[in-house]
C-alpha cells in the first residue's frame, strides 16, 4: 500500500522501491495472492521514468495473471488491461487498443464497479488517438460525472484537464476554460 499512496506524494524512487519489495514478497506468498501481484505489477508499470520494455513486460505479466485467475477476477482484468493499453508497443494498431480499451470498460462494469473511472479514461484517451473526439469527449464526461459520484476530485480533475485539452484543440475556447477553472 506504501507504494500506491506513494503515487499521490510523487516520489516515485521510494514508490518503485515499496513496489518491488511487495512485488518480491507476494512472488513467494504464493497463489493466493495472484492477484495482489497483479496489483503490485500494473502500479509499478505505472511509474513515470519507468523503461518502456520493463514497463511493457510488468504491465503484460498482470494481464497474464489475471486472465489465467478467471471469472472471479474481471475487476483485476479491467484494470489490468487499462493500465497495458498505455504501455503497448507502437506496432499495435490502433483496433486492437480500442479493443482493449472497450474490453477493459465491458470488464468493470460487469464487475459492477461504477466507481472506478481508470478503463473510462483509458477508453476516451484510445478513442481521442484515433480522431474520435466526440466519443472521447463523452467518456471523460461519464468519467467525471462517476468521479464526482464518488466523491474522487482527484480522478474528476483529471479527467476535466484532458476533456480541456480536446475543447481547446478543436474550437471551443470557452467551454476549456469553464473545465480548467472547475479542475483547478
Amino acid at each position: 500500500w506504501a507504494g500506491h499512496w506513494g503515487m499521490f506524494r510523487d516520489d516515485y524512487k521510494q514508490n518503485c522501491a515499496y513496489l518491488e519489495k511487495a512485488i518480491e514478497l507476494l512472488r513467494r506468498a504464493g497463489p493466493e495472492y495472484r492477484l495482489r501481484l497483479a496489483e503490485a505489477l500494473w502500479l509499478l508499470a505505472e511509474i513515470p521514468g519507468m523503461q518502456s520494455d520493463l514497463a511493457r513486460q510488468l504491465a503484460g505479466e498482470s494481464v497474464k495473471i489475471t486472465r489465467q485467475a478467471g471469472p472471479s477476477a474481471i475487476w483485476y482484468l479491467a484494470n489490468a488491461l487499462s493500465r497495458y493499453i498505455y504501455v503497448l508497443p507502437s506496432n499495435i494498431s490502433p483496433d486492437e487498443k480500442l479493443a482493449l480499451a472497450e474490453e477493459a470498460l465491458a470488464l468493470s462494469e460487469q464487475a459492477g464497479d461504477r466507481w472506478n473511472t481508470g478503463p473510462l479514461f483509458t477508453l476516451a484517451a484510445v478513442n481521442v488517438d484515433l480522431g474520435n473526439f466526440a466519443k472521447g469527449r463523452d467518456y471523460y464526461l461519464e468519467s467525471i460525472l462517476r468521479s464526482r459520484e464518488a466523491g474522487d476530485k482527484g480522478a474528476a480533475s483529471f479527467s476535466l484537464n484532458r476533456m480541456c485539452e480536446i475543447e481547446r484543440l478543436h474550437g471551443y475556447p470557452a467551454q476549456a476554460f469553464c473545465h480548467y477553472r472547475e479542475s483547478a
